[in-house]
């Protein structure tokens, strides 16, 4: 949660701001996209310039980043579980020299960053004021680290979901009219809807009661007091009727419109509930919302897909990444 301190977002999104000017300059008036990859490589671009050095949001330094951070994206371990053993059998050898990449990359950024004479502030310089007792070579490879880490783990659920939101919004004309007119409410009420809908996380679940549990190979008998961990998809669509539609409208205020119909409010999430919701909730909500405003805004966007974009079916955590191509054809307004 100290990654979105109030004054840290602010900077964030202020940096989201100029990453979608660099996004409209790369595409152009027109062209063919695909969304994910162009949601990816907004967050990478935002990311970097929110807590790495300076420099690393742009250029050959943001392009070698990009390229490291593909190869060392976290969510492959549940977004493709099935491929997890060729990755230990290989010794993480591709992992291990990305890595070595991210600290390349980084050193003149650093050396450019100790040369500032102005004062520093924000996530980078608490990173690099945690390494300040460390000599020279240890302090520049554990900020790197830092910094790797803080990317990995920040960014590849948030653009997924971003990514479905757009699918959603584009496949539904009367919202996506509005949101192009700048309803920033209803963006962040889509995001919500579709990140109930891609949800792949799993939520541990205390038994309050005994329950019969039919695995479909046999009945199990779970006494009280032991913990399930349930899929998020399933009971998203199916704890009460409805919920398999797209709908921002069941949202008010990152709220369940209808919540009280549910046996239990915390059947259907998107961020999770109460002291266990996700702390980058607000700052989600309000990048996504900017993000497709902005986009919404500046382009007609026509989809290429013939049928509603496939979730990798594999996948067993995080929010849903696209098993296919999802191109989008693009004109300015």
């Amino acid at each position: 949660s100290s990654l979105f301190r109030r004054d840290d977002v602010t900077s964030y999104l202020a940096n989201l701001d100029r990453a979608l000017d660099a996004t409209e300059a790369e595409l152009g008036d027109s062209g063919s996209v695909d969304l994910f990859a162009l949601t990816r490589r907004l967050g990478h671009r935002m990311g970097l310039a929110s807590w790495a050095g300076p420099g690393c949001a742009d250029g050959e330094a943001f392009e070698r980043l990009v390229r490291a951070f593909d190869v060392l994206d976290g969510s492959d371990a549940f977004v493709h579980p099935d491929a997890m053993a060729a990755v230990a059998a290989s010794g993480m050898q591709a992992e291990r020299a990305a890595l070595q990449e991210v600290s390349e990359v980084m050193e003149p950024s650093l050396r450019q960053y100790d040369s500032m004479p102005e004062v520093h502030a924000g996530l980078f310089s608490r990173i690099v004021d945690s390494w300040a007792s460390e000599s020279l070579d240890v302090r520049n490879r554990g900020i790197a680290m830092d910094v790797a880490l803080i990317h990995i783990a920040s960014m590849s659920n948030l653009m997924a979901a971003l990514g479905w939101a757009l699918v959603d919004l584009i496949v539904h004309p009367d919202q996506l009219r509005l949101v192009a007119g700048g309803d920033r409410s209803l963006a962040a009420n889509c995001a919500l809807e579709s990140t109930r809908l891609a949800q792949r996380s799993i939520m541990a679940r205390a038994v309050l009661e005994p329950v019969a549990f039919d695995t479909g190979a046999g009945v199990v008998d779970v006494p009280k007091g032991w913990t399930i961990a349930t899929l998020l998809p399933l009971l998203n669509t199916s704890a009460a009727a409805g919920l398999k539609e797209w709908d921002p409208s069941r949202w008010h205020r990152h709220r369940l419109v209808d919540a009280h119909a549910l046996p239990s409010p915390m059947l259907v999430t998107a961020f999770g509930h109460g002291k266990h919701s996700c702390p980058a909730q607000p700052f989600s909500l309000a990048a996504m919302a900017m993000a497709m405003t902005r986009l919404a805004s500046r382009y007609d966007l026509r989809p290429e897909w013939n049928a509603y974009p496939r979730p990798v079916p594999a996948q067993i955590g995080g929010v849903a990444r696209a098993a296919d191509p999802c191109a989008v054809r693009y004109t300015t307004r």
